[in-house]
């Protein structure tokens, strides 16, 4: 069975005001659909060091520590209240200061799955994928220890009870 998904990458700005600032990827929030049953998957940027290279403001950097935490939360909220059809575009309408949905992707692709079991493996994995792409386009895929994803999957019915 084909299974499609979408996404939404979630990106942060030091300085809104400058505009040669870069937003910086910090994570995928995807969401994938079979039948009635829907997967939110969460892939998030997390440093041993925190966040201090990308902010040197203390209020930025707390807020980024929180940030996994935060978007989870939010992304179940947004389930609850627009469904799995528009949780995506609701994260994009919710994020848009310092930290923001720079990309929404609906239908961006979908998976071939044999057996529904290896869905959510197949999702972190793809969803992985996506941000090591976005966070490093130029660089040799190398895996540090510091550099490791955050990686956390609901199935919606648990996400919603």
């Amino acid at each position: 069975m084909r299974v499609p998904y979408s996404y939404a990458v979630v990106s942060y700005c030091p300085d809104l005001m400058d505009r040669a600032a870069k937003s910086v990827p910090l994570g995928v929030v995807g969401i994938a659909t079979v039948a009635s049953d829907s997967l939110l998957c969460m892939v998030m940027r997390r440093r041993r060091r925190g966040w201090r290279e990308l902010s040197g403001d203390s209020l930025a950097h707390q807020a980024l520590e929180d940030l996994p935490q935060c978007v989870e939360k939010l992304a179940v909220e947004g389930l609850r209240k627009a469904g799995p059809s528009k949780v995506i575009e609701w994260l994009g309408r919710r994020l848009t200061q310092s930290i923001h949905v720079s990309d929404v992707r609906e239908n961006a692709g979908a998976l071939s799955v044999e057996d529904p079991s290896t869905l959510t493996p197949r999702l972190v994995v793809e969803f992985g994928r996506i941000y090591r792409r976005l966070w490093s386009p130029a660089r040799p895929r190398r895996r540090s220890a510091g550099a490791q994803p955050l990686v956390g999957v609901r199935p919606l019915r648990k996400a919603l009870a």
